[in-house]
C-alpha cells in the first residue's frame, strides 16, 4: 500500500494505515490514488490536492446566495452542460473562475466514471448553509465521489476505530464524546467513499456533514457524485 503522508492535516491527527477488519484508508497527492477505491476493502481513497490560492480566495470571497447550484442525472458532457449554465446564472457568470469551477466539475465526473466503469452518474453541486447530514452514516450505495470546494470538508471515522455500525443518533454521540476519533477531508481535497450495499462486502465509510460553524465558516459549496440512490 502507498506510504500515508505523516504531516496530511486532519481533526483528529495524521492518518493511519493501520487495517482493522479488513478494512483502510488510501490517502496520496495524485488523482491516480483514486483508482484504490476499486478494492472492496478501501472505505476511502482521499486525494490530497493543491490548488492555486488565487482561486481558493476567489472561492471564499463570493456571496453565498451567488454561487452555482445544480442537480443532475447523466454522463460527462450533459453535466458539464448543466455545471455550465448553473455558473452562467451564478456570480460567477463570465468569469475565469466560472470557466475553472467548469472544468474542474467535469474532469472529476470523467475520474469517478473511470473509477467505476459507469458513464452515467447523479452529480449535484449544492450551496450548504447547514448540517445537512448531521449523523455519522455509511451510504447505501456503493461509492460516492465528494469534493467541499468552500467551507469546512466532510467529516469520517478511521475505519481502524473499534465504532461499528452504520451510524445514526447513536453512534454521532459515541464519536462527538471522543472527538480525537473524527477526522475531516480538508477544503477542496477529493474523497471517494465506499459505501454498503447487499451485493457486497465492504463495510463502509461513517462519515458526515460538518457541524455548523460561526459566520461564513458555514457556507459550503460541496460536489457530489454518485452512481445512484438518495444523497445523505
Amino acid at each position: 500500500m502507498n506510504e500515508i503522508p505523516k504531516n496530511l492535516a486532519t481533526s483528529g491527527g495524521p492518518i493511519d494505515r493501520r487495517v482493522m477488519s479488513g478494512a483502510y484508508v488510501r490517502v496520496g497527492p495524485r488523482g491516480s490514488i483514486l483508482f484504490a477505491a476499486r478494492e472492496e476493502a478501501c472505505v476511502l481513497a482521499l486525494w490530497h490536492r493543491q490548488i492555486a490560492d488565487c482561486v481558493a480566495r476567489e472561492l471564499d470571497r463570493l456571496a453565498f446566495d451567488g454561487l452555482p447550484a445544480f442537480d443532475v442525472l447523466g454522463g460527462v458532457v450533459s453535466v458539464r452542460a448543466e455545471a455550465r449554465a448553473a455558473i452562467d446564472r451564478s456570480a460567477l457568470a463570465g468569469s475565469a473562475m466560472g470557466r475553472w469551477l467548469e472544468s474542474d466539475i467535469a474532469g472529476l465526473c470523467c475520474r469517478y466514471a473511470a473509477v467505476t466503469g459507469g458513464g452515467r452518474m447523479h452529480v449535484r453541486l449544492a450551496a450548504i448553509d447547514d448540517d445537512a447530514c448531521r449523523y455519522f452514516h455509511v451510504d447505501r450505495l456503493s461509492m460516492r465521489l465528494l469534493c467541499t470546494y468552500r467551507g469546512p470538508g466532510t467529516q469520517w471515522v478511521a475505519p481502524e476505530t473499534s465504532v461499528r455500525g452504520t451510524g445514526g443518533p447513536e453512534v454521532t454521540s459515541v464519536l462527538e464524546a471522543a472527538p480525537h476519533l473524527i477526522r475531516q477531508v480538508p477544503t477542496r481535497s477529493i474523497a471517494l467513499f465506499r459505501g454498503r450495499t447487499p451485493d457486497t462486502q465492504s463495510p463502509g465509510l461513517l462519515h458526515r456533514s460538518p457541524p455548523p460553524a460561526q459566520g461564513n465558516d458555514n457556507h459550503r459549496l460541496v460536489l457530489t457524485v454518485s452512481t445512484g440512490g438518495a444523497f445523505a
